[in-house]
């Protein structure tokens, strides 16, 4: 059981590196020039992606509350408050090892395996996106995922800050038979239900400039959990 400690506070709930954590100033928030096409980015083609045994799938503790990812490719229906995080993350350390882009079609989530591939449905307008976990997260009363900024400008919840959403993890075999391109609905019984959130907290990881590149699934990096 890894014991993950987070310091100071921020608007988007964050993990932090093991060993170095400390706190920032700054305020999270939207980038001071986006891309204009960030909308019609193109979602990620879900791939069959190994769950990686341990790492970032490990039972964790934040804040003295257990967490316990899940190690199967199962079936996940969950509804819940949806946030999103910035600037102040872009170019941290994920979970997964990766690099976390807010240009990104990503998310993170307490414990679905990692990496996922997730629908996630706006329930007010109707809009929906495919979105890769790769990171642990949210942290807060109340919410069940952290989307990335452009996650978050696609569903049209970016302004807001907030949202309500419906998630639906893609199996395997939804990936291999093409399934998740008619459509998932989702299950009215969700397989599993997230733990309660509880208070957030961020670390400290230099930040890099944006990628120019579009934004695609990459293998996960053989890392430990982080809890950004």
């Amino acid at each position: 059981m890894l014991v993950l400690t987070l310091a100071g506070c921020a608007s988007g709930p964050r993990t932090g590196e093991v060993g170095r954590v400390k706190p920032l100033p700054e305020r999270d928030g939207a980038p001071m020039t986006a891309p204009a096409d960030l909308a019609s980015l193109p979602d990620p083609v879900p791939q069959v992606e190994p769950i990686r045994p341990g790492g970032p799938n490990k039972p964790y503790v934040v804040l003295g509350q257990s967490y316990s990812p899940l190690q199967g490719d199962v079936s996940w229906s969950e509804r819940g408050g949806a946030s999103w995080y910035g600037h102040k993350f872009h170019g941290r350390r994920t979970a997964s090892g990766e690099l976390y882009s807010m240009y990104g079609l990503t998310a993170a989530h307490k414990t679905l395996p990692i990496p996922s591939y997730v629908r996630v449905r706006n329930v007010r307008n109707g809009k929906e996106i495919i979105v890769r976990v790769n990171d642990r997260g949210p942290f807060h009363p109340g919410r069940v995922v952290d989307l990335s900024y452009a996650a978050a400008v696609k569903l049209d919840i970016a302004a807001a800050g907030v949202g309500q959403v419906e998630l639906s993890r893609l199996t395997f075999d939804e990936i291999r038979s093409g399934a998740w391109q008619r459509g998932t609905v989702l299950d009215p019984d969700p397989v599993h239900m997230a733990t309660a959130p509880i208070p957030l907290g961020d670390s400290l990881t230099p930040i890099i400039p944006p990628p120019t590149a579009t934004p695609t699934a990459t293998p996960p990096a053989d890392a430990g959990p982080t809890v950004p």
